[in-house]
């Protein structure tokens, strides 16, 4: 047996399926309006703090961990109301651990950046919040609908002042790379320890401005029927189980996924087989759910130790990869060594465009 888990010391933890933006690439977005959210998702739900007991609780926590990273993909963290309470936790149970945020930066108010930086200064020295802030001024809300440049800095600015570790992170699109090196020195003169810039994968670029803004203010459309999705591409996927994959998960980051219902996954990409399409919902029921049980992976009905026990993560998706077996269809098409597949074509360089630290990290 070869578990997923063999070297595992973090977990990714998405807290709700709640976000105050709706970025035109997300998944909680829906793709043919860019003004209404995926009608695939259930939106508005929390993690309960059941939860977060039992993960703490659980001997796997308590003997592995070394981070936990709040980074889901259809939340933003500081959308759950108790968020504080649940980074309390987990600090309280390890003060050493290491935690990272990933934030839009725009929800919540200068006093509650500040609290989150005295709690984060109790841990471990590279614990730090990335902020993503995608331009200057108006430039930032052009894809994250629903931001605003100036709160979001002034929250920055909240954070930094009580000791809080910041980068900003922000994607390069064609309406922002004229300022990336600007952002880069006004991160810098704020204090954070880092900037980073990365290429767009996604249709945000292709699509340009002027499509993102007559799509995103037309207040005549309706939100989407869910995508059927199509067959062929999912044929070719299966057809394709002889591709090599590299697990940045397993062998990199070296973490595991918690959805916001509170189901275990390797990582984000199953989670979010969910909303893409129909199709692509009842692949996953037949390769995952049928061949074990609905709820096999679901906190709300085992404790995490038997979850990350069981045979799926413990024997039978390294057996799959190794044996090019069905259940491995979603890393192919994630994460085939072939090269990474967007809807723009293909692209070999998965790594930064840009990557700055101003203190040591």
């Amino acid at each position: 047996m070869s578990s997923y888990l063999e070297n595992t010391s973090s977990i990714q933890i998405e807290l709700s399926s709640k976000c105050n933006h709706l970025c035109p690439s997300c998944i909680r977005t829906d793709f043919k309006t860019l003004r209404h959210t995926n009608p695939l998702l259930e939106v508005g739900q929390e993690m309960p703090m059941e939860t977060i007991t039992k993960v703490i609780e659980s001997q796997f926590f308590k003997e592995r961990v070394l981070e936990v990273e709040f980074c889901g993909t259809v939340d933003e963290p500081f959308a759950h109301t108790k968020f504080l309470q649940i980074l309390k936790s987990f600090v309280n149970e390890k003060p050493e651990i290491k935690i990272s945020i990933h934030t839009n930066g725009s929800l919540q108010n200068p006093e509650y950046y500040q609290e989150l930086a005295q709690v984060l200064v109790r841990t471990s020295p590279e614990s730090v919040v990335r902020f993503s802030i995608d331009g200057i001024g108006e430039t930032h809300s052009i894809y994250r609908f629903g931001g605003n440049y100036e709160k979001v800095i002034t929250n920055l600015k909240a954070f930094i002042d009580k000791g809080g570790r910041a980068i900003w992170q922000t994607v390069v699109f064609p309406w922002n790379e004229n300022q990336i090196e600007e952002m880069e020195q006004i991160a810098k003169t704020l204090g954070c320890v880092g900037f980073f810039a990365r290429p767009d994968r996604t249709n945000a670029s292709k699509w340009g401005e002027e499509k993102i803004k007559s799509l995103r203010y037309n207040k005549s459309t309706l939100q989407s029927k869910p995508s059927t999705g199509d067959q062929d591409y999912l044929d070719g996927i299966f057809n394709s189980l002889t591709n090599k994959t590299s697990c940045v998960y397993k062998d990199t980051r070296k973490m595991f996924f918690i959805s916001w219902d509170s189901r275990i996954w390797p990582c984000c990409f199953w989670s979010n087989i969910r909303y893409e399409n129909l199709i692509k919902r009842e692949a996953l029921e037949a390769t995952l759910f049928e061949k074990y049980e609905t709820n096999f992976n679901s906190i709300n009905d085992f404790e995490v130790d038997q979850i990350l026990s069981h045979s799926f993560l413990n024997n039978d998706l390294i057996d799959a990869w190794r044996n090019d077996k069905p259940l491995k269809w979603r890393c192919v098409e994630k994460c085939s060594l072939k090269k990474v597949r967007t809807s723009d074509g293909e692209v070999d360089d998965k790594k930064h465009l840009k990557q700055s630290y101003f203190n040591k990290i």
